[in-house]
């Protein structure tokens, strides 16, 4: 959804991480979801982690609060197709 929006908002050639330095947004939780998109979204072999439940729920937040804050017609497009 990161990579989806980012095409959508700021279309490019640039990567993920300068795609997403160029929105304007908390840093820290723009931290957190490159993070997490590049270190934790992805299949380790390991097994299911139950720490990733609470981090992939803050993510989720932070990222649909920075859609929110700087995309508000997308995201009221995204709140009123999660509602029907």
């Amino acid at each position: 959804m990161l990579e989806t929006f980012l095409d959508f908002y700021t279309p490019s050639n640039k990567n993920l991480y300068q795609k997403l330095e160029t929105v304007q947004f908390d840093a820290h939780k723009k931290t957190a979801i490159l993070k997490f998109s590049n270190d934790l979204s992805h299949y380790t072999g390991k097994g299911f982690d139950p720490a990733l439940v609470a981090e992939t729920q803050n993510n989720v937040k932070y990222l649909l609060e920075m859609i929110e804050t700087v995309a508000p017609l997308h995201y009221q497009g995204l709140e009123k197709l999660s509602i029907n």
